[in-house]
């Protein structure tokens, strides 16, 4: 499960998620990245010409489910960086099944 609403995030964990993030009124060039970083849990840094963001199970599979802030960067290749997304919430719940496998 994945929410995104007013760019609050919602998710379980484990789970896959992919959601696309692009930078409006500029064109983006080779070297540019997008940095989608949820404070104390996970960072990650893409090339902003592909514009997803994808977390994997293991992204989260052992983190602590709770509240957290998110924010997303897009750092130029000539060095300007630019927060595009300002902090946001980010809800990560904890997951009932593991592998398959009903937890009790």
């Amino acid at each position: 499960m994945f929410r995104m609403n007013r760019n609050n995030i919602e998710m379980i964990q484990g789970d896959s998620v992919e959601f696309e993030v692009s930078v409006a009124d500029y064109e983006v060039e080779q070297g540019d990245k997008i940095v989608f970083t949820v404070k104390d849990l996970l960072s990650k840094e893409i090339e902003a010409t592909e514009g997803v963001v994808i977390l994997h199970p293991e992204d989260t599979r052992e983190a602590q489910p709770g509240v957290y802030r998110y924010d997303v960067e897009f750092r130029r290749a000539d060095g300007e960086i630019y927060t595009i997304i300002n902090p946001h919430l980010f809800v990560l719940t904890g997951d009932i099944t593991f592998d398959g496998v009903g937890e009790a």
